[in-house]
């Protein structure tokens, strides 16, 4: 809940980016989002850029993201902050994992890899 007294909000977001195949060379470009929802969209704050890689070995590399912005939201409410990715290239058929890959069948809950595994932090900084 982001109040009057507030003056801002530090959001951060971090995780990972693995390309789907082990084929040499693969690889995917994937756009991080990070925004706020609005009544009729969700306003961009900031976007990173990442390109995971596999190497010659045939070793799936995971590309990492880590990135921080202020908040100064106009209307004192309650604020729901997404991450969000958008695959932008790719020479595969099957893309990239982002914070995790979807589960091997028949295991459920999905599984997610801990290197992998995104974050989002809201911290409401006061007057």
């Amino acid at each position: 809940m982001v109040n009057s007294s507030a003056d801002g909000v530090v959001v951060s977001t971090d995780g990972g980016v693995q390309v789907a195949s082990n084929a040499i060379p693969a690889n995917a470009v994937v756009d991080i989002i990070l925004c706020v929802d609005m009544p009729d969209d969700c306003k961009e704050l900031s976007r990173r850029r990442v390109f995971a890689v596999n190497t010659a070995s045939g070793l799936q590399n995971v590309a990492n993201w880590s990135f921080s912005v202020v908040d100064h939201p106009d209307v004192p409410g309650l604020y729901a902050y997404k991450v969000k990715a958008q695959l932008i290239q790719t020479n595969t058929v099957v893309g990239a994992y982002v914070s995790g890959p979807p589960p091997p069948p028949p295991l459920t809950p999905p599984l997610v890899l801990p290197w992998l595994q995104g974050t989002l932090t809201a911290v409401v900084i006061n007057k």
